[in-house]
């Protein structure tokens, strides 16, 4: 008798544990509705921030690859490379290997009192990893055409500009164009040095510019605008001359 009661015991016990690690491993896939998720492509959601209001929620999908995953943390590229998106999740999903290619749909909700996203991964297509239109690598090359005033824009090396920056009253705005060469890019900021190497300037878009090759000479037209309180400028880059 007491040897079938320890038995059934210990039965018991390993049910237990089995369907405790059965439930963590194979959690039912949840559903949702993917048709009402916008087509869009990194470095164009990431261009979409400043045009929506505080609060505002929208649900996109993108073609990505998978870079890595850090606890509920997830990081994906754009296709090209040049954009990362982190999203955070709620529930689990299949492992997946570094630049493997899936569809990501996730929800973004702009921050009530700033300019920034939350994004929250939804689900993930293994299967379905063609890239729509609007995620066509390709269409990263083709420059958003913008026609600008370059006679307006004041000729100026990267250092003398950062020496001008205390000259300059807060809140002053000045345009400026600088011959560099092209570093990197990362989301909608694009890095150059000046022709020496000794000065970078980081620049943020807010519109496509054309594929460009590391240490590529080029002509940027940027606007400087002083911070009100700190000898600081933010960089808005206008156009560039290849």
């Amino acid at each position: 008798m007491n040897l079938n009661y320890r038995k059934i015991v210990k039965n018991d016990f390993l049910l237990v544990i089995f369907s405790f690690f059965v439930g963590i491993n194979f959690l039912p896939a949840q559903s949702i509705d993917r048709s009402i998720y916008t087509d869009i492509d990194p470095y164009d959601y990431a261009l979409s921030i400043r045009q929506v209001t505080n609060g505002a929620v929208r649900q996109y999908k993108s073609t990505v690859t998978f870079s890595m995953q850090s606890g509920t943390t997830y990081y994906f590229y754009s296709l090209d490379g040049n954009t990362m998106l982190s999203l955070e999740t709620s529930r689990r999903f299949n492992t997946m290997t570094r630049n493997q290619r899936v569809t990501i749909y996730y929800t973004a909700t702009k921050n009530q009192y700033v300019s920034v996203d939350s994004l929250v991964l939804d689900d993930i297509d293994y299967e379905n990893a063609t890239a729509g239109p609007n995620t066509n690598p390709a269409n990263n090359s083709s420059q958003t055409s913008v026609v600008i005033d370059r006679t307006a824009y004041q000729e100026i090396d990267p250092f003398d500009y950062q020496l001008s920056i205390r000259q300059v009253t807060n809140g002053a705005v000045r345009q400026y164009k600088s011959t560099v060469t092209f570093s990197m890019q990362s989301g909608t900021t694009y890095y150059f040095y000046s022709l020496d190497g000794n000065t970078m300037l980081s620049l943020e878009a807010s519109r496509r510019f054309n594929t460009m090759t590391r240490n590529q000479r080029v002509t940027i037209y940027y606007t400087a605008t002083k911070n009100q309180y700190v000898n600081v400028d933010s960089l808005a880059l206008d156009d560039i001359d290849y």
